[in-house]
């Protein structure tokens, strides 16, 4: 859900500045200047049950045939849209650490003690941990799973490279005889808490020669520290829904866009000119108009499930 990815918000003004003309005399395209006030609020909390496994077992089967859904709430075909299993070691956070992490996006590759990928042909719904690797390197369950170590380790169902679909964690714990993992959407939980009327950002109607500039931000959608560098595409859509309903449809607003335009940006960019932002055809961003709710975004699409870096509703001058 790439609008989510890594939505869109709010309701206040924002200073438009003209840039100066050219030695020619013709006027550059207006610039909005982004700032911290005008963006959306992020806050997300995962619920979770541990599954008690063998301590130290010879192996371990992880069974993902029961994911129907994401995090998300949407559909998901195990035996398609599964493309990567991955089994993750935590050395200095428990179960409640690693949620906490993941929520606010404070993960850290530094508490990450290892990590094993098992790449899911079609039709496949089950696997043996043993058959996990990292680099051809197998695991070795008897050897690595044990309640002795005291890590923390989390089964990971993702739909490619960086999308998580869900996921799990599993306990080693004396005298347990399961030896499955058994991931359905009653696993793990996701819930929200999203804001879209509490800031906005002004743009002129009816023309596309608007530059988006965001080098003045401080700031993510969570409140936390901008993450310089991350954004990867900016995302423009139109909504026939009202702020209310597009905050009670956050999970769902890709789908719900009447019009949807995207560019791709690099990581040193800071500023973009809407016009070269397109369509699935292809077709330039025409502009803003006064039909329905227009959604602006920021986006780090590397970023697996999470929300946009900032969102805002448009206001039309």
């Amino acid at each position: 859900m790439r609008l989510i990815q890594g939505s869109i918000c709010a309701l206040t003004a924002a200073a438009i500045t003209s840039g100066c003309c050219d030695g020619s005399g013709f006027g550059f395209p207006d610039t909005v200047m982004l700032e911290d006030a005008q963006n959306g609020f992020y806050a997300a909390s995962y619920t979770t049950t541990p599954i008690s496994v063998q301590d130290c077992p010879e192996d371990l089967t992880i069974d993902w045939s029961g994911v129907s859904v994401d995090l998300l709430g949407q559909p998901v075909d195990p035996t398609v849209d599964i493309e990567i299993m991955r089994m993750v070691a935590y050395h200095d956070l428990n179960v409640e650490g690693v949620m906490e992490a993941i929520a606010t996006g404070t993960l850290a590759q530094s508490h990450i003690s290892g990590n094993l990928d098992h790449e899911v042909t079609p039709g496949e719904t089950s696997a043996p941990i043993s058959e996990f690797h990292f680099n051809g390197t197998r695991a070795e369950p008897a050897a690595s799973y044990c309640a002795a170590h005291g890590e923390t380790y989390q089964v990971a169902v993702m739909t490619d490279l960086y999308d998580y679909a869900t996921f799990a964690f599993f306990v080693p714990t004396e005298g347990e005889t399961n030896t499955t993992v058994a991931l359905d959407p009653t696993t793990t939980s996701l819930e929200i808490e999203v804001d879209l009327a509490s800031g906005g950002v002004a743009m002129p109607a009816g023309t596309p020669r608007i530059t988006l500039d965001w080098s003045a931000l401080t700031e993510d959608m969570r409140g936390d520290e901008f993450p310089s560098g991350s954004i990867e595409q900016v995302s423009i859509g139109r909504f026939d829904l009202d702020a209310t309903q597009l905050e009670d449809s956050f999970l769902e607003l890709e789908d719900l866009a009447v019009e949807l335009y995207s560019a791709p940006t690099w990581s040193i960019q800071t500023e973009l000119a809407l016009n070269e932002a397109v369509d699935a055809d292809g077709e330039s961003f025409p502009g803003f108009d006064h039909e329905g709710v227009w959604l602006v975004g920021l986006l780090c699409t590397s970023c697996g499930a999470s929300p946009p870096i900032f969102l805002a509703v448009v206001e039309l001058e």
